[in-house]
């Protein structure tokens, strides 16, 4: 049975229950495992953007590449927001057509991820990665059709909050899946077995069906 708790991390050290980002870097890519390939935003470089897409397009043909990502837009970091919105855009549109779900990195720009996602309608769902919002935030964002991921750091509140069914879990490579599986039965007043077995259920129904056999 597939074993996938973890839908954003960096290191190789729990390949097989995790989605490992692996930028652009088709060196990465393995014949085992589930990788997530995009361009982050602090990485957009508008001189290197359409070989980058290309290079980006590629990869999302190997099986092994689940999603798109991650990929979005920061106020705090990188190149200016309109180049960024540009770049992520076109991931958007390549996600789509390659028919695979995206991994968002979105810092003070949450309305201008909504508001992209309502002009591109995606038939593919969309994560917002190390979500630590609030509860309030958290509902804007599911009644808006946005799946979020939880890590260490996430809210309390929200991890209460949060549905059965949209309890999806990550590291980013800086702490252990076990750790979070703890804080999450904690907060949720249960056990870590229950938690691993509803965020694994979770994880997978957003990959849909672009998991490999």
């Amino acid at each position: 049975m597939m074993q996938l708790y973890d839908i954003h991390s960096h290191g190789i050290e729990n390949m097989a229950s995790a989605v490992i980002n692996i930028g652009t870097d088709a060196c990465l890519l393995r014949n085992d495992g589930f990788f997530s390939a995009g361009i982050h935003p602090w990485n957009v470089n508008p001189d290197s953007l359409e070989q980058d897409l290309q290079r980006l397009g590629i990869m999302l043909e190997n099986p092994r590449t689940v999603a798109v990502g991650e990929c979005g837009m920061d106020s705090l970091k990188g190149p200016e927001l309109g180049i960024q919105e540009h770049a992520f855009v076109a991931q958007a549109l390549l996600a789509e057509e390659k028919g695979l779900p995206m991994i968002l990195h979105v810092v003070k720009q949450i309305d201008s991820i909504i508001r992209i996602r309502k002009d591109i309608r995606p038939s593919h769902p969309w994560l917002i990665h190390g979500f630590r919002g609030g509860p309030q935030q958290m509902r804007q964002l599911l009644d808006s059709g946005f799946w979020l991921s939880f890590g260490i750091q996430a809210n309390s509140a929200s991890l209460a909050a949060v549905p059965d069914d949209r309890l999806v879990l990550e590291t980013d490579g800086k702490c252990s899946i076990g750790s979070v599986w703890e804080k999450v039965a904690s907060v949720r007043n249960t056990t870590v077995e229950d938690v691993k077995r509803i965020s694994m259920k979770a994880a997978i129904d957003f990959l849909g069906g672009c998991l490999p056999l």
